[in-house]
Order: structure tokens, then C-alpha cells, then sequence
């Protein structure tokens, strides 16, 4: 008697050491990568709005005051402010790649954005109206940046992806 073909779905095993590294990747990492990209931005606005207003002797000072400076200031509220959003995107990545969908920029993303409207909630109770666009804008660039900096990073490790 022949046995018939097998119905069962062949799945991947992903170790729970890999699963932990990719939430500690974006743990580490995300809040750094998404707090240095915003600052660039914002310094990349401060000299450009320099140079529009003629102010072409205070260019150094925008540019070297807001990479040095902006990036402590930047490094230590992206971890204030991101360490948790951060941790969640990871579980969710780690999540994906459990369940075999693997490590995807379209996953992140939505991940970043889901954790991105809730601080935008908290912006919204807590910033001054007049500084509520910049805020978000700035909180939804740095949950993008680090959510898809991290994808990028633990897509070239190895093991399935």
C-alpha cells in the first residue's frame, strides 16, 4: 500500500538565537541610525535655508554646529524617545522571519509606521501646536530610516532571511 502524498507545509527553522539577535538589532541600532538620519536632514535644511537667506559666513557654524552637536542631542533622544518603538519593530521582524515570511522592507515599513502614528499621538498631546508637523515629520523619518537600516542589516546575515 502506497502512502499517499503528504499534506503538511514544509517549514523553515529559525533558531530563537536569531530571532533574538534581529530584536536586539533593532534595539541597538534602529533608535541611532533614525536619530543620526534625522539630524543630517535637519542640518541639510539649516544650511540650505542659510544659503536662501545670504548668510553665507554662518555655513560653517550650521553645518559643523549641527553635526557635531545636533548628533549628541540626536543620538540621546532618538534612544529616549525610540528604544521602545524599536523593540517592537524587531519583535515583529523577528516575528515574520519565524513564521517564514522572512525579513521584508514592506514589513518594516509598516511596522515603522504603526509605532510612528502612536508617537504621533503622544506629539499631538504634548508639542505645541505650531511645532506639531516638524515633530512628526521628524518622528516618521526616524522610524523609517532605522526600521528599513535595521531590515537592511539582518537581511546580509546568515541563516534563512
Amino acid at each position: 500500500m502506497q502512502a499517499g502524498p503528504s499534506l503538511s507545509v514544509p517549514t523553515r527553522s529559525v533558531s530563537w538565537r536569531r530571532s533574538l539577535g534581529i530584536v536586539a538589532l533593532f534595539a541597538l541600532a534602529g533608535p541611532l541610525l533614525g536619530g543620526l538620519g534625522v539630524n543630517l536632514l535637519l542640518t541639510a535644511v539649516s544650511v540650505a535655508q542659510g544659503l536662501g537667506d545670504g548668510a553665507a559666513g554662518d555655513l560653517a557654524r550650521r553645518l559643523v554646529g549641527g553635526i557635531i552637536g545636533g548628533s549628541i542631542f540626536a543620538v540621546l533622544l532618538a534612544y529616549a524617545i525610540g528604544t521602545a518603538p524599536a523593540l517592537v519593530v524587531g519583535a515583529v521582524m523577528a516575528a515574520c522571519d519565524r513564521r517564514g515570511r522572512g525579513l521584508t522592507y514592506g514589513d518594516a515599513a509598516a511596522a515603522a509606521l504603526a509605532c510612528a502614528l502612536v508617537a504621533a499621538a503622544g506629539v499631538v498631546l504634548l508639542v505645541e501646536p505650531g511645532a506639531r508637523a516638524a515633530w512628526i515629520a521628524a518622528l516618521v523619518t526616524a522610524h523609517l530610516l532605522g526600521a528599513l537600516g535595521c531590515t537592511w542589516a539582518a537581511r546580509r546575515w546568515p541563516g534563512p532571511a
